[in-house]
């Protein structure tokens, strides 16, 4: 799963997406454009909606990368 650029108003619909159930759609790995340059990503692998912010895109592509790490298949599965 790669994380995927979206606009602001496509990750307010996915974080509207999940107000009454708690599961938010779709599932994957966003990054936003904030105005003042910085970057939100969005951890939504599992359909929970993680997110952090970041100063940069690139710190914040390093996150969500790091997030594979753990919804990745392991090699042994």
């Amino acid at each position: 799963m790669e994380p995927r650029t979206i606009t602001q108003a496509e990750a307010a619909d996915l974080l509207a997406s999940g107000y009454e159930t708690g599961r938010y759609e779709p599932l994957g790995l966003f990054l936003v454009g904030e105005a003042g340059g910085t970057w939100t990503g969005i951890d939504n692998s599992t359909g929970n909606a993680w997110t952090e912010e970041f100063g940069t895109q690139a710190e914040c592509l390093k996150w969500l990368k790091g997030c594979l790490l753990y919804t990745s298949p392991s090699p042994r599965d």
